[in-house]
């Protein structure tokens, strides 16, 4: 998948999600527009994985937390799921 794709997948989040801001909350609805799977390990980090493609990225907890603006949330999925497809 390519960063496009990404980016259509996050689209999709936001039209069903039109009120949430905040990348991880985004992120656990993934499943509903996609057939990935994601896995999410919550500590001082958060750590995305895909079983599908076995990777997996890791952010700092506060960067996503940092998170305030629907363009910002976008840019950050976007980046999150292209890096794991």
């Amino acid at each position: 998948m390519n960063k496009h794709t990404a980016l259509e997948i996050t689209q999709k989040l936001r039209s069903i999600y039109v009120h949430q801001v905040r990348v991880a909350e985004l992120f656990l609805k993934i499943g509903e527009v996609t057939n990935l799977t994601p896995l999410i390990l919550t500590g001082n980090k958060t750590v995305f994985s895909f079983k599908e493609t076995g990777r997996s990225l890791t952010k700092v907890k506060k960067d996503i937390s940092a998170v305030k603006s629907t363009s910002q949330a976008d840019a950050v999925l976007a980046e999150i799921i292209a890096e794991l497809v």
